[in-house]
């Protein structure tokens, strides 16, 4: 794990990645955290990351960012295995949006109602989560599955938490810039806690 600084303006204005954090989160091979200023010694969220530590239990959640298009074991484990170490509740919130006949595919039904479309992706949801709940009896596990924005969900959800842990996959070649994702550029400019950035495949 690497650890980065990371300098904030405002309540209105979030993060300000440089260029060395934007770089190392776009190119690192292990997780990275950020740490928005404020978030020192002395405030019970800037305890070690990986531990219990905070006042409030709200404080000690761990939220994962969990894609259900495309759902990654090592960011999974990531967040139950940093929860376990906490003994913090984990906290999985996963976006979706109605589709459109832009994004339809070949023989998707699009006429569900939004209910019943709800209801499907939290029953993904839990699926997905399945094997990782009997891997880690000992993390207390609650799931939510939001009609919105991936970005904006997991901001919201960020709130009050102890740390926020979504995912950046890694191009399988070379590429010049410091390319993170939409949601993890955003998340990362925007939480109110630290973030951690888990690289995949």
């Amino acid at each position: 794990m690497l650890v980065l600084g990371s300098r904030g303006l405002s309540v209105l204005t979030g993060f300000v990645l440089g260029s060395v954090a934007q770089a190392v989160v776009a190119r690192a091979a292990c997780p990275v955290v950020l740490i928005r200023a404020g978030h020192g010694v002395d405030d019970p969220q800037g305890d070690d990351l990986r531990h219990a530590g905070p006042i409030h239990a709200a404080d000690r959640d761990v939220v994962l960012g969990l894609d259900l298009n495309d759902p990654c074991d090592e960011l999974i484990d990531f967040a139950f295995d940093t929860a376990r170490l906490r003994n913090a509740r984990l906290r999985v919130v996963s976006a979706w949006s109605a589709p459109s006949a832009l994004t339809l595919g070949p023989g998707e039904v699009g006429l569900i109602d939004g209910p019943r479309r709800a209801e499907e992706w939290r029953g993904f949801q839990d699926a997905v989560l399945f094997t990782w709940r009997d891997k880690y009896p000992a993390v207390s596990v609650s799931g939510d599955v939001v009609e919105d924005r991936a970005s904006a969900a997991l901001v919201r959800a960020a709130t009050g938490a102890g740390l926020l842990v979504v995912g950046r996959r890694t191009p399988q070649e070379p590429h010049v810039g410091t390319r993170t994702g939409p949601v993890t550029h955003a998340v990362s400019r925007h939480a109110r806690c630290p973030v951690a950035v888990v690289p995949h495949c």
